[in-house]
């Protein structure tokens, strides 16, 4: 019966520690870690000729967490200071950290700057990188992160010290040491209470690795085999890898800090091969107990420990006594808060997990610690928030106490987006706006009829449209009204469209306006006249050629808007018009790294000209006038008028919906004010979008637009009734680009000697 039992137990000890053996073998051999992806913003580049304001300058670097020096103190990585002379000229000292982008390795280095008028001036360096903003990560469910760090990029004396704190006795035991274990016993007991513990640096990766944290004998018992097989399978180089990759070492929020490499970045902001010593010997120190040393929360008690692990390198002659002190007298070194930002802009996160789905499945971006680089730039994003928060803020009233609001932002030059703010609450990680929210796009659709109108021979900006009442059959017939009684039978008729201008009148000289003055003003009869005589197909035509995707259906009521987009796909058409007529699709990723940096993707913009240089110039003159006298007039309130801005103004049936799209020669911007249910607002996209659109353009440093024009369009004075040449002192003349074969050769009888309204109206 004895021998049974004892082959029973042998039996069962043979088949826990093969199950044991698997156990660590498989996780240990295989992939150990689940890497978020983590996402970056695009690195801001100084160069002489470089237009940014100071205040912005600094705000970079501070959302870098470089630490601001007085002017008389020497630099160390991370670190800046600036000084402005008495001719308003800042000279402003930069020590940058390294960074391993894609093309190379950049070393930290030091450089000084020189800014007057808000332009660099000057500048020791051709050009500098700073290095990018973590702006977030795709995590996996268990929320963890880490930054994998080999062996040889540890800097001098870290394992070293790493072993004579936590192990003394690590390269000579084989996973226990009954030494340890001896030594804690006899603190333990002499103190009362549990002071030390004896667990082997291989026990402790084991314990982190594989089990929990709960204190049973049994788990004891498999951490001591666990750490015996482990030590029996692996080298020590191995384990000890695997340790610095593993160890807690605090908390970032709802997220634990795991390992050296993410620790570094954690605290002090840098990767962990650029650690000065005093730095190394903090986070050695935080092993012992990373919330008991917290060093943003108990400074002093961390500060004391970390100098009794520099007095223990000085003790096994890593430091001479000198340089020990020395490092003693250096602060903490650590950033003011986490540069760690798991979810700080999670709707501009959203667009780019939804962009890198052609290329990467979700397992990817969740384990497989891809490094991202996007476009966005947190300078503007700063302003798109603080434009959205104020001016929402304002315009929320009884009647509108949940107003929303939405805003992209792009470089029309490339199609990159710079910015995205998916609702009031600019930080939310709910519905994504821009993305999402399909509303009716009103008159941001009328660029496109009158473009249309353009691409013909039958029309240009000076031609005369009829702006009075219509009535439109479910055909798009226009029916013919020639009595008051006509009109009344038709208004009350449901299968009769009537659609009327928003001030309710009827413009122009008997009815009669040009197609200029009815773009910038926005008329609808004149505008759905147009569109009906050259085709409902054609503007769906040419709304295709601008980046729309969908097909709707031809029905008259398209021509006001009502077809229905979200903020991307409005930006997606007017990028075709800011970049001069060449389609480039919206994208917000640079380029895709592996976890070592090698080189996976690039997003090169493609470039496609779908207008030719005449209509694609006509249509934007015909946007600057909507800014100069229509809809968007009161931009010149608070804009230089020489900067040539152009856009448009949409408001939904009924107000629901309030829309500006605009652009300068450096930014393009769509923001969207309604509510989420669809109900009615106050405003209309000029009192409610463009606001918010302005607010972003007084803190952003425009560029002029520069869309040159085509030897074969000319600028000429035309008078609108009689569709001949003619010039300034003529009333009803307008100042307009035609195309050379549309000019005519006639001049105009014209009454002469007046300031005409046209002239008036269009500001020549």
């Amino acid at each position: 019966m004895l021998v049974f039992m004892s082959g029973i137990f042998i039996l069962a000890m043979v088949l826990w520690v093969a199950y044991l053996d698997a156990e660590v073998r498989e996780k240990f051999e295989g992939k150990r870690w689940a890497l978020p992806a983590k996402v970056y913003s695009r690195p801001l580049e100084l160069y002489v000729g470089l237009h940014i304001r100071p205040s912005d300058l600094i705000s970079e670097l501070r959302n870098l967490h470089y630490r601001q020096k007085e002017s008389n103190q020497s630099l160390e990585s991370g670190e800046f200071r600036y000084q402005v002379s008495a001719a308003n000229e800042m000279k402003l000292s930069i020590h940058t950290r390294g960074f391993n982008f894609s093309d190379g390795e950049q070393a930290e280095e030091q450089a000084d700057f020189f800014l007057k008028n808000n332009v660099v001036t000057g500048s020791s360096h051709a050009i500098l990188r700073l290095e990018p903003q973590l702006i977030g990560g795709i995590y996996p469910r268990h929320n963890e992160d880490r930054v994998l760090i080999k062996l040889e990029q540890t800097p001098p004396y870290m394992i070293e010290t790493l072993v004579i704190v936590e192990d003394r006795d690590f390269f000579n035991h084989y996973g226990v040491s009954p030494k340890a274990i001896a030594r804690a016993a006899f603190v333990n007991l002499v103190s009362g209470s549990y002071r030390q513990g004896g667990s082997t640096l291989t026990q402790q990766l084991v314990k982190n690795f594989y089990l929990s944290n709960e204190r049973k004998l049994s788990r004891k018992i498999n951490e001591a085999m666990m750490a015996l097989l482990l030590e029996l399978h692996y080298s020590k180089n191995e384990i000890l890898e695997g340790y610095l990759n593993e160890v807690n070492l605090g908390q970032n929020g709802k997220f634990g800090i795991h390992g050296f490499g993410l620790a570094a970045q954690h605290y002090f902001g840098q990767d962990i091969e650029n650690l000065d010593v005093h730095q190394i010997a903090l986070l050695v120190a935080l092993v012992k107990g990373p919330s008991y040393y917290e060093p943003r929360r108990n400074p002093e008690r961390a500060l004391e420990r970390r100098n009794l692990v520099i007095d223990l390198m000085v003790d096994n002659g890593f430091l001479t006594e000198a340089k020990g002190d020395l490092y003693k007298q250096k602060g903490l070194g650590l950033t003011e808060s986490s540069i760690l930002k798991h979810k700080q802009f999670p709707a501009f996160l959203q667009l780019v997990s939804k962009q890198l789905q052609s290329d990467y499945s979700s397992e990817d971006l969740h384990s497989e610690g891809l490094r991202i680089f996007t476009s966005f730039d947190p300078l503007v994003q700063e302003k798109a928030e603080a434009a959205i928060t104020e001016t929402i803020g304002r315009l929320r009233n009884d009647s509108a106490p949940a107003l929303q609001a939405a805003m992209l932002v792009a470089s029309p030059e490339n199609g990159e987006v710079l910015a995205l703010v998916a609702g009031a609450d600019v930080r939310s990680a709910g519905f994504n706006r821009v993305l999402e929210a399909r509303r009716s796009i009103g008159s941001l659709v009328k660029p496109a009829v009158y473009l249309t109108a353009l691409k013909t021979d039958q029309y240009h900006w000076a031609s005369l449209l009829d702006d009075s009442e219509i009535y439109v059959d479910r055909r798009g017939r226009v029916e013919n009204v020639e009595s008051e009684q006509d009109a009344l039978r038709l208004s009350e008729d449901d299968n009769i469209w009537s659609p009327r201008n928003f001030d309710k009148k009827v413009h122009g000289l008997d009815g009669k306006v040009s197609m200029i003055e009815a773009m910038s003003r926005s008329y609808n009869q004149a505008t759905v006249r147009l569109g009906l005589s050259i085709g409902v197909d054609e503007v769906i035509s040419t709304l295709k050629q601008l980046g729309l995707e969908q097909n709707p259906e031809a029905y008259p009521s398209l021509l006001l808007g009502t077809l229905e987009l979200t903020p991307f796909e409005v930006t997606q058409m007017y990028q075709t018009i800011a970049s001069g007529g060449f389609n480039t699709p919206l994208n917000a990723i640079r380029e895709v790294q592996a976890v070592d940096g090698t080189l996976l993707n690039r997003y090169p913009f493609k470039l496609v000209q779908v207008l030719d240089s005449e209509n694609a110039y006509l249509i934007h003159a015909g946007l600057q006038q909507v800014v100069k006298t229509g809809t968007s007039v009161s931009l010149n309130k608070y804009l230089d008028s020489e900067l040539g801005l152009a856009g448009k103004t949409g408001t939904g049936n009924e107000q629901r919906d309030n829309w500006f799209v605009g652009y300068a020669e450096n930014l393009l911007a769509t923001v969207w004010v309604g509510n989420d249910d669809n109900s009615q607002t106050p405003y209309t996209g000029a009192s409610s979008a463009l606001k918010v659109w302005t607010h972003l353009a007084i803190n952003y440093p425009l560029q002029a637009n520069q869309h040159p024009k085509p030897d074969s369009v000319s600028w000429v004075w035309i008078d609108v009734d009689e569709q001949k040449l003619a010039n300034e002192s003529c009333e009803r003349a307008v100042y307009v680009p035609l195309k050379q074969a549309l000019i005519p050769t006639e001049k105009a009888t014209c009454v002469h000697g007046k300031s005409g309204g046209f002239k008036r109206l269009f500001g020549f």
